[in-house]
């Protein structure tokens, strides 16, 4: 029997790998609990129901259907014992990173990157940044830069001269906020990150500076501090100084 639903469960996954824009993995599993109608969580967590349907979670399980399955007990796994015996909570799944992981295994990855926030670790966890019940924080993809400013907060501003992308598109137009395997968690090395938005062909000749040097291996700073944009545009979330965002 383990057998045959380890072989079932290999197949579900090559499928969903080949098939499918997302992964499809079996629902948390409660032993001798049976699944049960999701309105059964209603009758005690109304709020919690109520705002999930406006999450993006929420929002997959409408369009799928109503499987008792889903929704729910897609996360906190089959819930007539949890019903039966009035909410005892050994007998549900607690919510905990290996329970994201169920679905979001690249991002479970990212946090095995050499630069991450420390999730792997038990410093953090999913919660600290996405709240699953909510529509207000989850989107669930989209995460606000108050989120962040929570924690870093010396990047907040206000800044006489923004940097746009941190005020319209946000800290992941830059960073991968999970993990990645550029220092403080850039999208792209070096320059390659500044260059995806500032492409323009006269930028080897702009200004006072010949910024084809900063392209150009052979010339650097044998220091490797002017090496990069940030070498002198060091105020990349802003400056209070310069539109140059320089910082003095």
């Amino acid at each position: 029997m383990f057998l045959g639903a380890a072989a079932g469960s290999a197949l579900l996954l090559s499928l969903s790998c080949t098939t499918m824009d997302s992964t499809v993995t079996i629902p948390a599993l409660i032993p001798g609990a049976q699944y049960v109608e999701n309105k059964s969580c209603e009758e005690c967590h109304a709020d919690q129901v109520r705002t999930f349907k406006r999450t993006g979670h929420g929002m997959r399980f409408i369009k799928n259907g109503s499987n008792n399955q889903e929704g729910c007990q897609s996360c906190h796994g089959s819930g007539s014992l949890h019903v039966e015996s009035g909410g005892e909570k050994s007998k549900i799944v607690k919510g905990n990173e290996a329970m994201c992981y169920t679905c979001h295994q690249r991002v479970r990855s990212e946090f095995s990157l050499q630069y991450n926030h420390p999730v792997a670790s038990g410093r953090m966890t999913c919660n600290d940044c996405h709240a699953v019940h909510s529509p207000e924080k989850a989107g669930i993809k989209l995460v606000s830069n108050e989120t962040c400013f929570k924690c870093h907060q010396e990047q907040r501003g206000p800044w006489v001269f923004e940097h746009e992308p941190v005020e319209h598109d946000g800290c992941s137009a830059c960073h991968n906020p999970h993990g990645s395997i550029n220092t403080r968690m850039l999208k792209e090395r070096d320059y390659n990150l500044c260059i995806k938005c500032h492409y323009s062909t006269q930028f080897q000749s702009i200004g006072h500076y010949a910024h084809r040097r900063a392209l150009n291996p052979q010339s650097l700073d044998p220091s490797g501090k002017l090496s990069t944009c940030s070498g002198c545009h060091r105020g990349v979330h802003g400056s209070n100084f310069s539109k140059e965002l320089r910082t003095q």
